[in-house]
């Protein structure tokens, strides 16, 4: 076999080599096919062409079979860069995107009046207690903006958090998250009926270690962080064997329903009074 015969032979498998990586490593060839098409050439181009070129500039003393395995080394390193920048890169557009549809309720805390005399003052909120509502927009928005209203009302919308607004450009995505669940006393874990089993175009949302919501639970349980489940529209707790490894200890959460109306408030204040026994 001639040496272009063989390079002829390594190019076809490096390139189908491309687009199996591409696949591996997350990316849509809809959406990046122009990357690894452009790939596919660049190494066509240095695997077929340079080796000629150096051995005109060399005046023959380099022969192509001398030189296209170090320009096949050097697509192989090229490819891996592209790949592995467009893979990082689609893993935090993703995570934007679903911050992005998460939009933060503004706390609905209407002015009170006056109290007349005799009458009781109204709770003054608890300060010392930092919430942090996980929720997944598919499952269980509308919920989530009604517990966060409540309990804004009660600790102060400043010490409950249902979303991290944006993550700075250049910062780990996964960093950032765990950093702002750190700093929450407890985490409320909204679980309704889709919840385990939502998926995306990649598949089971859960099964994503890049995924939002199990990034926050991961943050939760890893700095023993009390996780409490709420369960909503007649859900159970999540069988330990639907879970990924990291999450499983959710299922032996204690958790508590939150039935819609007449029954939601009077849930909530359950909840209330939870949270409080427990910072007790």
């Amino acid at each position: 076999m001639t040496a272009a015969s063989l390079a002829a032979l390594v190019v076809i498998a490096t390139a189908i080599g491309i687009v199996v990586a591409a696949r591996l490593l997350g990316l849509s060839l809809r959406r990046h096919g122009g990357v690894v098409a452009m790939l596919i050439i660049t190494g066509m181009v240095l695997v077929f062409g340079i080796p000629g070129v150096l051995e005109e500039f060399s005046n023959r003393r380099i022969s192509p079979g001398e030189s296209w395995p170090w320009c096949l080394l050097a697509w192989i390193a090229i490819t891996t860069v592209v790949l592995r920048r467009r893979a990082a890169a689609e893993a935090v557009r993703a995570a934007q995107r679903e911050l992005d549809t998460r939009r933060p309720a503004e706390p609905a805390i209407a002015k009170s009046a006056e109290p007349g005399p005799g009458a009781s003052p109204a709770p003054k909120p608890t300060p010392s207690l930092r919430l942090f509502i996980c929720y997944r927009r598919s499952d269980s928005q509308d919920v989530a903006g009604r517990l966060y209203d409540r309990l804004s009302r009660h600790f102060g919308a400043e010490h409950v958090f249902k979303d991290v607004d944006s993550v700075p450009l250049g910062v780990d995505f996964r960093r950032f998250v765990g950093d702002q669940v750190g700093r929450c006393d407890v985490l409320l874990a909204i679980i309704g009926p889709g919840w385990v089993g939502a998926r995306n175009a990649q598949g089971r949302r859960l099964d994503d270690p890049r995924d939002l919501v199990r990034i926050e639970l991961a943050s939760a349980l890893k700095r023993d962080i009390p996780v409490v489940p709420i369960l909503v529209g007649n859900a159970s707790l999540p069988e330990e064997e639907a879970l990924p490894g990291e999450l499983r200890p959710l299922s032996y959460r204690n958790g508590t329903p939150l039935r819609p109306d007449p029954d939601f408030h009077s849930d909530v204040d359950r909840l209330i009074e939870g949270l409080e026994a427990a910072r007790r």
